[in-house]
């Protein structure tokens, strides 16, 4: 067996089995193959495909040949989620309270995201002294105690994937949906989770921009999962304005904490999200009443219950409390900046990714992995789709320590998409079982 004929019967649209894909992944990792036969291979199979069998085999290989984490002291259920990623996504760290409140193990592991703004560890690590690297005996203490925690990932988690990915971004393939789909999944997988929810963004600044993109990658997802007997669920929401109304790395904290304190209702499109996820993740272990899941998440929202375990989370991995107690400690950049409504009309939509890529020229995500990230740069949303909308009105506050150039400034005012009526989206735009 050899790379060569691997790559020659996917170029010619056959079909590979688990030996080749299992030689090509131990090749990858034992360095055998050659980084250009393996781009040579990623391109053939963005241009012909994988079919279930294979995704479901590539998957396999990546995990099995990669550190896998079985929580074996935990003897409860363990509830796991994981977002495709878009601008002012802070789900994680609002479901994570709720759900240790509710009595739930929520037990993530996360990667650093490049692109966009900065990723869910680094959000975390805007609050001072918060720690993201643990311990193996730390992370099984604290699994049993407290039953939350968000850590960075072992470099072993899914290793192949790590190669793979950085190849798929240089080669052009990277929007592949098997290759998506292997690659999310391998991570997932190598953990133990009783329920896994994702969360297919989709939309103006998603990955996935149009929605039915977002069902191919759900439903190549699904069959995955079933093959390895995993309750999964997707949900497929919107992405076409920043999710809550900040975005950026401490921005996202502030809004985290004022969301738990009780405020919940001024944050409908969270509220909601947060709703449907937890319904969905319940429901793959039990039958369970819509109605009555959301009443137990208002309760832990209005006793404070959900706030008071954010805190102890926060302290339990070396975060200054003060700072979600009392959010006005938190740095604020030097520069504020209005964007205001150059027209009048209805607001139907934000080129999102263009916002994003200011924010991140500003330094609120990543490029390369070894930039530094601002914690202090964002966005604050005054406006919501459908709003009518008067030349001269607020849109959004840009904040940060750089002066934005006319060119910057003249990108995010055309990020704006006007209309010349209402629109009414929804926010969870499909549940896909």
């Amino acid at each position: 067996m050899n790379i060569i004929n691997i790559i020659e019967k996917k170029r010619d649209k056959k079909l590979l089995n688990k030996n080749e894909i299992d030689f090509f992944i131990k090749g990858i990792l034992d360095e055998s193959i050659a980084d250009y036969q393996t781009s040579s291979l990623l391109m053939a199979i963005f241009l012909n495909g994988l079919n279930d069998e294979e995704t479901y085999y590539l998957t396999k290989a990546i995990i099995d040949n990669g550190e896998y984490i079985n929580f074996d002291g935990v003897d409860s259920t363990i509830l796991d989620k994981h977002s495709t990623g878009g601008v002012g996504d802070k789900i994680s760290l609002i479901l994570g309270p709720i759900l240790a409140s509710m009595g739930y193990k929520f037990l993530k592991m996360s990667g650093r995201s490049l692109g966009f703004t900065g990723g869910t560890l680094d959000k975390l690590e805007s609050i001072p002294g918060f720690k993201v690297n643990q311990s193996d005996e730390w992370i099984e203490k604290t699994a049993n105690d407290l039953g939350f925690f968000i850590v960075s990932q072992s470099e072993n988690i899914a290793k192949a994937d790590r190669i793979l990915y950085t190849l798929r971004d240089v080669c052009a393939s990277v929007d592949s949906i098997p290759l998506i789909a292997s690659s999310i999944l391998s991570k997932k997988f190598s953990f133990r989770n009783d329920s896994l929810l994702i969360d297919v963004k989709c939309g103006t600044g998603a990955f996935m921009e149009s929605f039915d993109k977002a069902k191919e990658l759900c439903d190549a997802m699904l069959n995955i999962s079933k093959a390895f007997n995993r309750k999964t669920t997707c949900i497929i929401s919107s992405m076409n304005k920043a999710l809550g109304k900040r975005a950026g790395n401490n921005l996202e904290i502030i809004e985290v904490a004022d969301f738990l304190k009780g405020n919940y209702k001024d944050y409908d499109d969270i509220y909601d999200e947060i709703n449907h996820i937890i319904y969905e993740l319940l429901l793959n272990l039990e039958n369970v009443d819509y109605d009555e899941v959301k009443d137990s998440i208002k309760r832990v929202l209005d006793n404070g219950e959900a706030f008071e375990m954010f805190l102890k989370f926060v302290h339990n991995q070396g975060g200054d409390i003060s700072y979600i107690e009392d959010i006005n400690k938190f740095d604020k950049a030097r520069y504020e900046t209005e964007i205001l409504a150059d027209t009048s009309g209805y607001l139907n939509s934000y080129k999102l990714k263009d916002i994003a890529k200011t924010l991140n020229e500003l330094g609120a995500g990543r490029l390369k992995k070894e930039d530094k990230i601002d914690y202090t740069v964002g966005l604050i949303n005054e406006k919501c789709i459908g709003d009518k909308i008067d030349k001269g009105d607020l849109l959004f506050t840009i904040r940060s320590n750089k002066e934005l150039s006319s060119e910057q400034l003249a990108n995010l005012k055309a990020s704006v998409v006007y209309g010349d009526k209402a629109i009414k989206e929804k926010h969870i735009l499909e549940v896909i079982r």
